[in-house]
């Protein structure tokens, strides 16, 4: 709390994210901050359940906390990663749970979102989709190249 105190003095019109799980949410609301979920890292084990994904969407809606998502987002859509030997999270998965979670879809429904490999099994068209974007704010990514590649191998982005 101190650390957080003195980074709020020293930047004062900055925005804060702090990373966490679903029951870190309202202590980070608690601090005036906006949420950050890891999506993955560098073994499998680093990325989070899709069960675990949807309590922290849920949780960000109940506490109308926006969030950011970084780690292994490197692609719309969830996917095998061969590196990993498992399956990825997609920026547009998360995007589409927000925004169903937001219009009162209950976890079921969102850990279905997650777990879609095509568009088709979002549940959601581009308003849909953009409505979202008031709670899941951001994605961070490694490559600026792969996510549009992602999108225009999908039909969805026409570089």
């Amino acid at each position: 709390a101190a650390a957080i105190g003195a980074w709020r003095a020293a930047f004062p019109e900055a925005g804060l994210h702090l990373e966490g799980v679903a029951a870190d949410l309202p202590a980070i609301a608690g601090f005036g901050a906006r949420a950050k979920l890891r999506c993955g890292g560098l073994t499998a084990a680093a990325i989070p359940s899709v069960e675990a994904v949807a309590a922290f969407i849920g949780g960000c809606v109940a506490l109308a906390l926006p969030f950011k998502a970084t780690a292994g987002l490197h692609q719309p859509m969830r996917h095998f990663a061969p590196s990993l030997g498992a399956p990825q999270h997609g920026f547009l998965n998360l995007l589409a749970g927000a925004a169903l979670a937001m219009d009162g879809a209950g976890a079921a429904e969102v850990e279905r979102v997650l777990r879609a490999e095509a568009p088709a099994g979002l549940g959601c068209n581009e308003i849909g989709l953009a409505n979202g974007r008031g709670l899941f704010t951001a994605f961070g990514t490694c490559s600026i190249a792969e996510p549009v590649e992602g999108l225009e191998r999908l039909g969805l982005l026409h570089g």
